[in-house]
């Protein structure tokens, strides 16, 4: 009888987790293979095998490597040199080594009415 029981309270928070990731999934905006996420202006892939930058200090620094063909979100670009994306927690490329693509209006303006929920 207790095996039942607890059987029973696996399935239901089994049940209960699953609903909550179909609610997630369905108010995610896609974009090209990516999910759109809240102050992201677009996204990146990386041309060439480059570094990617850190400030620290004031100062850029190399963090570390990426390969040829990743993609990452773009949260917002900085006019200095050659131009940097910013591709989130204070990382930086140089967009000479990056194809750099936008949403389209629709797009961030869906999003933009999925956050305000």
């Amino acid at each position: 009888m207790r095996k039942h029981i607890i059987v029973s309270l696996l399935m239901a928070t089994g049940f209960l987790l699953s609903t909550v990731s179909i609610t997630e999934a369905s108010t995610k905006v896609m974009w090209r293979k990516m999910g759109l996420r809240s102050g992201q202006i677009g996204k990146v892939t990386i041309l060439t095998d480059t570094a990617i930058w850190k400030v620290k200090g004031g100062v850029l620094s190399e963090d570390r490597k990426l390969k040829k063909g990743q993609v990452y979100r773009v949260y917002r670009y900085v006019d200095v040199e050659d131009g940097l994306y910013s591709v989130g927690d204070g990382d930086f490329v140089f967009s000479g080594v990056v194809k750099y693509e936008t949403p389209s209006k629709a797009k961030l303006a869906l999003l933009k009415k999925k956050t305000q929920r």
